[in-house]
């Protein structure tokens, strides 16, 4: 039993303590304890699962879900994942790597690597208003397919194949939409409505004006969701 330790505790695991620090960490303990300590970035990427009665602690960069019999990670690249404690068998299409720190460390063996190519142009500007042409080619086999539109103006209205998709009101921060729910179209039509240098709305981090309005998008970019089934099994 542990009578103290500098670190942190995060959760048990089958009966195991789990523990994260950064730091050299002392510890006194009566009799047997039994406890990890992991860093504090793994900390803030684990998971405590149950998987047919048996607990699992599994690290990710991906977002973690329980599926029957397993797991499934959703995630921008191929997986690395630690586990605690030692999977039954190697998952398909995973290698294991090695033991760190009583945690067990696998990777994808599957190449992620292909990006969307995007690119844009305006095509017309009538009252103000802007419209732009986006095009997305390369997009990989993938659960979904986000674009990031970083614009300024009021609002913006995303069209496909010349119906209103969806539709975005201008807060800094950048507009994200999947593809997947419009079948992956490769072909966007945006509009952009100018916002005036006098209108009363707060921003957190209010744009810059070169003249008395703003309307135009900067920059456009594209990224992959992909999804991995891991049977505990």
């Amino acid at each position: 039993m542990l009578k103290y330790i500098t670190a942190t505790p995060l959760c048990t695991v089958n009966g195991k303590a789990v523990l994260y620090t950064d730091k050299p960490y002392e510890y006194e303990a009566v009799g047997n304890a039994e406890f990890e300590v992991i860093s504090r970035a793994d900390a803030l990427n684990a998971y405590k699962l149950n998987i047919n009665g048996e607990e699992y602690l599994i690290i990710s960069d991906g977002i973690v879900c329980e599926k029957d019999n397993g797991i499934r990670i959703y995630g921008e690249k191929a997986p690395v994942i630690k586990t605690y404690p030692k999977l039954k068998k190697v998952p398909e299409g995973f290698e294991f790597k090695t033991e760190e720190n009583g945690l067990f460390v696998y990777s994808c063996a599957e190449s992620c690597d292909d990006k969307p190519t995007v690119c844009f142009k305006l095509i017309s500007e009538n009252d103000g208003v802007k419209k732009y042409e986006i095009n997305i080619a390369n997009i990989p086999e993938c659960e979904e397919c986000y674009v990031k539109i970083d614009y300024t103006g009021d609002k913006s209205r995303l069209y496909i194949d010349g119906q209103l998709a969806d539709d975005d009101f201008y807060t800094g921060e950048g507009w994200t939409t999947g593809l997947s729910r419009y079948g992956f179209p490769k072909k966007l039509e945006v509009e952009i409505y100018p916002l005036s240098k006098d209108a009363k709305i707060y921003f957190e981090n209010a744009p810059k004006f070169d003249g008395d309005m703003i309307c135009e998008i900067t920059s456009a970019d594209a990224l992959c969701e992909y999804v991995f089934d891991i049977d505990l099994n």
